[in-house]
């Protein structure tokens, strides 16, 4: 490896002359490259935070880990006195690693940057460390192109005018554009963005938006269903015929299809993913949702237990709705423990009920046991 070099951070470790020692997750790694010198922007060129006195005929460094720093210097930020504050190398001493990956790692948490890199030239006397920075973009104004006025896709998505953006917080926001989309029915659309100079030599940020066609629901179909009608099970669906297509809608209607076969004692129903066919221009969708229901189940024996603030009988007579061989209902057994937690709350104990289960696939009963936590005044 040569006298020139780079460290570049996020990297394991300061390599300097290809020697290798550990750091931090943020630390950094000589390349062997030699800095830009001849740079017209501002930015590039060099800001000296400290230097010693050399002689020009003083030798270079062959040992570059037990070389003597004697410059230290700053690029590409328009306020190098704030980056020279940061640091904790200074000239004068030998070069130590450890304290240069601190720096690095210091200017990384200070969130103004995507990249520090610390170039490394041994000159005459020692080595002239430079610390080089990319700043965190910040824009003067930001702009939404292409959404056509669709509901939820607006500004308010975009970062604030002004604000430092990296890379994460921009995929961040393009995912939420495309979120909003689908929600919509573009389930296909696609999202750029790109920065704009404009006359005042201010950036802009413009989110570009391909909506594409909007996918609406033509048609939702049972399949399997003997003993729950088609239309009982569109009642609790968000995916309706006519309306924007929705894939984490079609999720969660998967769910609560389940969830009404339950509150009819059909506890072993199986509710497949759902198929979706779209038309050849991606305009409209068909769904299909197979369901094998399985048997009734009915309700065996129910019990009380726990912290109890009466005798057990009194709980089931007072809050227990259903009877034993009742067919089983999810959402009656909810209603139950929440009236349950009411009456502790009202004498000053918060609790926590969770029903324990024993399925009796033979006799198609499932037996309950209500277990009420150890309560505690609030």
């Amino acid at each position: 490896m040569g006298e020139r070099g780079a460290v570049r951070a996020g990297l394991l470790a300061l390599i300097a002359a290809g020697a290798c020692s550990s750091a931090p997750t943020k630390s950094a790694t000589v390349i062997p490259q030699a800095p830009p010198t001849s740079e017209a922007d501002e930015l590039a060129r060099d800001h000296v935070c400290e230097s010693i006195p050399t002689l020009s005929s003083s030798p270079k460094p062959h040992d570059s880990d037990a070389a003597v720093v004697v410059r230290i210097s700053t690029r590409g930020y328009r306020e190098p006195e704030k980056v020279c504050k940061y640091l904790r190398t200074h000239a004068g001493g030998p070069i130590d690693n450890a304290v240069i990956d601190k720096d690095v790692h210091d200017l990384w948490e200070t969130g103004l940057f995507d990249d520090v890199e610390v170039w490394r030239q041994g000159i005459a006397g020692g080595l002239a460390l430079t610390f080089s920075l990319k700043a965190r973009p910040s824009f003067a104004s930001t702009r939404l192109d292409g959404v056509r006025g669709i509901p939820g896709v607006d500004t308010s998505l975009l970062p604030a005018a002004g604000a430092l953006v990296d890379k994460a917080q921009l995929f961040k926001v393009k995912r939420s554009i495309l979120d909003e989309l689908a929600v919509n029915g573009y389930e296909h659309a696609d999202v750029s963005y790109t920065t704009e100079r404009q006359e005042d030599g201010s950036n802009e940020l413009v989110f570009n938006v391909e909506a594409h066609a909007q996918t609406v629901v033509e048609k939702v179909i049972f399949a399997g269903n003997k003993s729950v009608k088609d239309g009982d099970l569109m009642a609790v669906m968000g995916t309706i015929p006519g309306h924007p297509f929705s894939r984490d809608m079609l999720t969660r209607d998967a769910l609560v299809v389940a969830a009404a076969y339950y509150d009819r004692g059909y506890l072993m129903v199986q509710v497949d993913e759902p198929t979706v066919v779209e038309s050849p221009a991606g305009d409209s969708a068909q769904v299909t949702i197979d369901i094998r229901e399985g048997d009734v189940y009915r309700l065996g024996a129910v019990h009380v237990a726990g912290d109890l603030l009466q005798p057990e009988k009194e709980y089931l007579k007072s809050f227990w709705s259903s009877k034993q061989n009742d067919v089983f209902s999810r959402a009656t057994v909810i209603a139950d423990i929440e009236k349950m937690k009411d009456y502790q709350a009202q004498r000053g104990f918060q609790s926590s009920i969770e029903p324990v289960t024993e399925i009796h696939a033979d006799k198609k009963t499932i037996d309950i046991t209500l277990r009420i936590s150890p309560a505690g005044r609030p």
